[in-house]
């Protein structure tokens, strides 16, 4: 049996305790785990059981680490069922011309522009979530398409446009890949049915 114990911050801890039902229901039913939130000490206990997994433990304070850090519940689910998936979390000020007051502004009015069509075309293009808090990002998604959204976040504040094309680059590349591969295949089908008729 083992114990994990994750911290719930002041400021999510109302917002986490009116989701309980919806945190508690998946982790308990689908990954066998039993969640314990112990209000004196802003603790959630996850322990495991004896039919329990071995990477639902991890499993669980990720979807839990994500949940709390602002993301949706439908946003951090995911992480409950694919071990490939990853949050990373990183400040605007490591990108090098920010500086000072303008990384915040920069993000917030460039990425949440007109009801956030940016970000969303950013979280469509390279199949990414995205949360913005001040001047952290977080991100989950799959470590190449974390780094795609990197790239376009980074063109976003830097005050060009984002290159959406970037996660899309392979799927030409796949296509043509596909044809090649039907045409070589009817090439040897008709190879082999002039042999049997010889």
């Amino acid at each position: 049996m083992e114990i994990l114990k994750v911290t719930v911050p002041k400021h999510r801890y109302y917002a986490f305790r009116k989701l309980w039902t919806e945190v508690f229901v998946p982790v308990f039913y689908q990954m066998k785990i039993s969640p314990h939130l112990h209000a004196k000490t802003r603790k959630v206990e996850l322990q495991t059981k004896a039919d329990t997994p071995v990477n639902n433990l991890k499993r669980c304070a990720h979807f839990l680490h994500a949940f709390l850090l602002g993301f949706d519940l439908i946003d951090a689910n995911p992480l409950l069922f694919n071990d490939d998936l990853c949050i990373e979390s990183s400040e605007i000020k490591k990108v090098k011309p920010v500086r000072r007051g303008h990384a915040s502004r920069g993000l917030l009015t460039r990425l949440s522009d007109k009801g956030g069509k940016t970000k969303s075309a950013v979280e469509i293009s390279t199949n990414t979530r995205i949360l913005i808090a001040g001047s952290k990002l977080h991100i989950i998604g799959l470590s190449a398409n974390i780094r795609a959204a990197r790239i376009s976040i980074c063109r976003v504040i830097l005050g060009g446009s984002p290159d959406l094309k970037a996660n899309s680059e392979g799927r030409p590349r796949i296509a043509r890949l596909r044809d090649l591969v039907c045409l070589a295949c009817s090439c040897l089908w008709l190879c082999t049915e002039k042999l049997i008729k010889l």
